[in-house]
């Protein structure tokens, strides 16, 4: 009789995993009784998607499931400018607060996916105010939409500034950023709704509930009645002696129409394309040479009328001087010293020169900039240049791109950089 003895070897491997430890963005919201967060000063690794970029230059805001947080690092390179909305991001940094605002200063970060969506967070203006300011601060750094509300102002909006805003269960501040593409836009008349990162800004103790404000990020952050919505600027281009056309955009598909005449009462009727679009282009023709015509547009479709501002356009001559180059000083200039037929154009405002070049360019556009800055007015103007079809080149100096300049990136503009060799 044989016995048989089975031997077996059992080998253990050893895996050393090493990993990032992540912290939930809720964790970082918790305050002491001033309404400054806990652990300020500590170094944190959290997860989320963006849902502001570079629309405010600095901070950015990204969130996961359950809180927000703003991330403050700006300049080329940085983490504001290198991610867009919806990124998927892993951020490194410290946790600080400014003024009321709890955000983070990245020393790293990477990009793990693009195209998530961020659905906003539905609130009141009470429930925003509500929340514990001192203890664990729920929606702040979050994206959110309050419904109904209304505004105490009218005209068009304006950079850097502050609106009281209401929605029937109490009041807050709603700020317009300056060179958001919100700058010069109408301020809706009735009641809107709006989407905006909750942001805070208050210059001392307590940071409680009143330094919360709602940062909107672009037009299309302006939700009113389903109607077109019109986004200025309109422009008036492709100008002879006896036509124009007009261009401009809106927010929803809409018919295209345009009112005009001699005066203010636009007296010499409406034109009308009953194409649904949002980029609108119409011709007026049949007019006279050197004349001033004023003119209004309008888009409708199911859910109503809307119509831009008044403007006016002067029809070109039949004998246009050509070949000429004209001097212009934004102040004084004197004129004795010039030769005959060369004389400078003292006291002109730049920007409307710049603009009334930019508007009635029909073929291309070439800049050389050094600093663009703040320039809200000529970016909305370049970027209707480019959708009508002008051809728009232009050269940068090799400085941090600043806002204004980022805003034609992100609208598809390519630019030319010097390079940084000096």
């Amino acid at each position: 009789m044989h016995r048989i003895i089975y031997s077996m070897t059992i080998v253990l491997i050893l895996f050393n995993v090493s990993y990032a430890q992540f912290t939930p963005i809720s964790a970082l919201r918790n305050n002491n009784s001033s309404g400054v967060p806990v652990d300020t000063g500590k170094v944190f690794t959290v997860t989320g998607n963006v849902s502001v970029a570079n629309e405010f230059n600095s901070p950015s805001y990204m969130q996961d499931h359950d809180a927000g947080i703003a991330v403050y690092a700006r300049g080329a390179g940085l983490f504001s400018a290198s991610v867009k909305i919806g990124d998927s991001v892993r951020v490194t940094g410290t946790l600080a607060h400014f003024n009321g605002l709890t955000q983070l200063y990245p020393t790293s970060f990477a990009r793990l996916d693009s195209q998530k969506t961020i659905e906003p967070l539905f609130l009141t203006i009470a429930e925003i105010k509500a929340q514990n300011w001192n203890a664990y601060e729920a929606y702040e750094g979050t994206l959110v939409r309050v419904n109904n509300i209304t505004v105490s102002a009218s005209g068009n909006w304006v950079g850097n500034t502050n609106y009281t805003i209401a929605d029937g269960t109490g009041t807050t501040l709603l700020r317009i950023t300056n060179g958001t593409t919100l700058v010069g836009q109408p301020i809706p008349t009735g009641a809107f709704d709006v989407i905006a990162a909750l942001g805070a800004y208050k210059t001392s103790v307590p940071y409680d509930a009143s330094s919360y404000q709602l940062l909107p990020r672009f037009i299309a952050d302006i939700v009113t009645d389903n109607k077109p919505l019109i986004i200025l600027p309109v422009i008036a281009s492709n100008i002879t002696p006896t036509s124009f056309k007009i261009f401009y955009e809106t927010l929803r598909d809409g018919d295209t129409e345009v009112r005009y005449g001699l005066t203010t009462s636009l007296e010499m009727g409406m034109l009308k394309d009953a194409s649904l679009t949002k980029n609108h282009s119409i011709t007026v023709s049949g007019l006279n040479q050197l004349t001033k015509y004023y003119f209004k547009v309008y888009s409708t479709n199911t859910a109503g009328t809307s119509e831009g501002p008044l403007e006016s356009v002067t029809t070109a001559s039949t004998n246009p001087s050509t070949g000429a180059i004209n001097i212009y000083f934004n102040t004084t200039v004197d004129q004795t010293a010039a030769i005959p037929g060369n004389t400078a154009k003292g006291n002109v405002v730049f920007t409307d020169k710049l603009l009334e070049r930019i508007n009635s360019a029909s073929y291309s556009i070439d800049m050389a900039l050094y600093s663009f800055y703040n320039q809200n007015t000529i970016v909305n103007a370049l970027i209707a240049a480019k959708n009508r079809g002008v051809k728009v080149r232009i050269v940068y100096d090799k400085r941090t791109t600043q806002n204004s300049m980022q805003s034609l990136i992100n609208a598809g503009f390519l630019i030319s950089k010097r390079p940084n060799i000096y």
